[in-house]
C-alpha cells in the first residue's frame, strides 16, 4: 500500500493506492497517473532519498542530468534502497 501526496499543494492531495512488491517503475507512473486522473502530459521522475533519480526514456535522450535508468527498476528494491540509505 502506497500513500502517494502532492508536494507544495494545498489543500493537501493524496491518493492511497495498492500496488505490488514486483511493479516496476515505469507502470508505477501508469499507475499513478490512472489514481490521480492525469493524462500522462508531464514528465516524471522517481527518486530515492538522497540518491539519483531514476530517469526516463526521454530524460536519457534529452537530459544531461546523472541518473539511473528506471525501466529495471521494481518497487521493492527502491524501499530497499530507501530504507538502506
Amino acid at each position: 500500500m502506497l500513500r502517494v501526496e502532492l508536494l507544495r499543494v494545498e489543500p493537501v492531495i493524496w491518493r492511497r493506492i495498492r500496488v505490488g512488491h514486483d511493479l516496476r517503475l515505469p507502470d508505477l507512473h501508469k499507475t499513478l497517473n490512472a489514481a490521480m486522473g492525469w493524462l500522462d502530459c508531464h514528465l516524471h521522475s522517481f527518486r530515492v532519498g538522497d540518491n539519483a533519480p531514476f530517469l526516463t526514456n526521454i530524460d536519457l535522450i534529452e537530459s544531461s542530468e546523472p541518473g539511473i535508468h528506471e525501466a529495471p527498476y521494481e518497487l521493492a528494491r527502491c524501499c530497499d534502497q530507501l530504507a538502506t540509505s
